[in-house]
């Protein structure tokens, strides 16, 4: 609201007013004396120059007037620094969220190789031993049959080395 008035102090209930808002309006608004101020809701941000004339009781108007340079600021939300910040967390975020995300895939394919290694040493570590004990046990049946076959001529000791091969099978069987 802007209030404006004139200095004609014979009749000032007779005068005339004119104003605009240079920016918002482009023509002039007459008003008689009595009514005194202009009323401007929700103008959108920018510079406006509000000019008003005025009119004596005899009709004769003053062609300079008055004026008054107005600003309005947008609110925050429709700056320029709110805007570029808002993008720039906007961004910050995005980005965050991005690297966060790929952080964990990538933790999670590095645990499953891992696991995958610790599953293979273990695959590694169980044919050794297989390997290991399968080999001492295949010596160990030559050798009893080379021992049932140099004793050949007494059939307990064949007898004991064969019992002895045959536990040394099913040992095997069982570790297999």
């Amino acid at each position: 609201e802007i209030r404006y008035t004139s200095l004609n102090f014979s009749a000032p209930e007779k005068g005339l007013f004119k104003y605009r808002l240079e920016g918002h309006e482009t023509a002039w608004t007459e008003r008689p004396a009595t009514i005194r101020s202009a009323r401007y809701s929700k103008l959108p941000h920018g510079h406006y120059r509000f000019q008003v004339i005025g009119c004596n009781e005899d009709g004769i108007w003053n062609s300079t007037g008055a004026s008054l340079a107005i600003t309005v600021l947008p609110p925050f939300w429709q700056t320029w620094w709110f805007l570029s910040g808002s993008t720039a967390l906007l961004l910050g975020f995005i980005v965050g969220s991005v690297h966060y995300v790929s952080t964990q895939k990538l933790q999670r394919q590095l645990a499953a190789l891992r696991q995958h290694e610790a599953l293979e040493r273990e695959r590694a570590r169980i044919a050794r031993d297989l390997h290991d004990q399968l080999g001492a046990n295949l010596t160990q049946v030559a050798l009893l049959g080379e021992m049932a076959e140099s004793d050949k001529d007494s059939p307990q000791e064949v007898e004991a080395h064969a019992r002895q091969i045959a536990q040394t099978a099913r040992d095997t069987t069982h570790a297999l």
